[in-house]
């Protein structure tokens, strides 16, 4: 899914891979613990520990980012509620190289109960400012992407393929079977939403994006 919805993804993942030596975990617009988006490259035996004993309710990190916004690094959260489970997480984190961390969490536009989380770790040593800053960098840039692609409608990228395809707009009303004013408000809404020039700098966003094909 984020391979089709950020330019160059594995160009960026492999970036915060050589930051984050032990992984990472990156949650879209998570709401009452399920998110729209989600991926982690945490080692797996973690991951599926995590998800058998339900740490996602226990979890000190989790439960720092969402009621934080900001960055901190794992060492520096203070146990918040039930010292001894939370101890519990993190320790057994530590059984799986999880040693060092950071953790990145912002509301989803006005939302006031939905979170972007970002989490990365090391096991040798804790993250430095510029990496915490280039690590934020990233996450803000990828957060970007996605908001675009969750923003345009299929309707808009389905006129935009067809424009993509050498279609006029009258052509593509009829094939969509719609009317040419339509074609236009869709067309110049999709403009917006990708911040391009034109229909036609839209359109070749749009396949730079992996949005539509050709």
């Amino acid at each position: 899914m984020f391979e089709s919805m950020i330019p160059n993804f594995e160009g960026e993942e492999a970036a915060i891979k050589f930051v984050s030596t032990k992984g990472y975990v990156m949650v879209v617009n998570l709401r009452n613990l399920t998110p729209q988006y989600y991926r982690s490259t945490f080692p797996q035996g973690w991951q599926n520990r995590y998800i058998a004993n339900r740490f996602a309710l226990i979890d000190p990190i989790l439960y720092w980012a969402a009621w934080n916004t900001g960055v901190v690094r794992w060492s520096e959260i203070a146990a918040t509620r039930k010292i001894a489970l939370n101890d519990h997480v993190m320790k057994c984190a530590k059984e799986y190289g999880l040693n060092y961390g950071a953790v990145f969490s912002y509301k989803t536009g006005k939302s006031r109960t939905s979170r972007n989380i970002f989490s990365v770790s090391r096991d040798d040593r804790d993250f430095t400012d510029e990496e915490l800053t280039f690590l934020e960098t990233s996450f803000n840039r990828i957060l970007g992407y996605i908001g675009e692609a969750t923003q345009i409608t299929q309707a808009e990228l389905d006129v935009l393929s067809l424009a993509a395809r050498g279609k006029t707009q009258q052509e593509i009303a009829e094939m969509e079977g719609i009317s040419k004013e339509t074609v236009k408000k869709r067309m110049e809404k999709a403009r917006r939403t990708l911040g391009a020039n034109s229909a036609t700098h839209a359109v070749a966003i749009a396949i730079s994006r992996k949005l539509i094909t050709l």
